[in-house]
């Protein structure tokens, strides 16, 4: 099973990000740069609003939990439709294909987080947390429910097309 997850990971990855580096890299960029430049638009506008929310800590647990909780269902919308031909290999199963979706996404985003997390501790812009083991098992939970709902929204897209369910209906004649 892990050389089947590996290969379709590499699989994704290749799709999605090409076969330069960077558009590896794009994957972990895209999530920080958004969290970054949320913060530091948002610390501006404190200055100016007079706020007293940590704006940082705000962005950066808001913002990766909303990347978390978006990211994982809409990879896993029409997941099957894209690799149904490598259904047609034994060792490759439909929840195989989920698993590798919502693990790419869920290594990405907890990536980014953790990585802003600590380059926003260094800079000062942010406390450490009081309690490590919360924090990851509340990122835990948080990650277990997104792929519950990315599970549970792939096989729903599987099973009611995007045409049945926005109402259009294909009509011949």
């Amino acid at each position: 099973m892990q050389r089947v997850l590996g290969a379709l990971l590499l699989r994704e990855l290749l799709t999605r990000y090409g076969r330069n580096n960077i558009g590896f890299l794009w994957l972990f960029v895209e999530p920080m740069l958004f969290v970054a430049v949320v913060s530091v638009i948002w610390s501006y506008m404190r200055h100016v609003t007079g706020s007293a929310i940590p704006i940082a800590a705000f962005a950066l647990t808001g913002y990766s939990s909303i990347l978390l909780w978006r990211n994982m269902p809409s990879r896993c919308i029409g997941a099957l439709r894209g690799n149904k031909s490598l259904l047609y290999h034994r060792q490759v199963t439909l929840l195989d294909v989920y698993i590798s979706r919502v693990l790419l996404e869920g290594l990405a985003v907890t990536t980014c987080f953790a990585s802003l997390g600590i380059i926003f501790y260094a800079m000062g812009w942010i406390p450490a947390p009081e309690d490590m083991l919360e924090v990851l098992g509340g990122w835990l939970l948080l990650a277990w429910f997104g792929v519950g709902l990315g599970w549970t929204i792939g096989g729903l897209s599987e099973k009611y097309p995007q045409s049945r369910i926005s109402g259009v209906h294909s009509r011949t004649s």
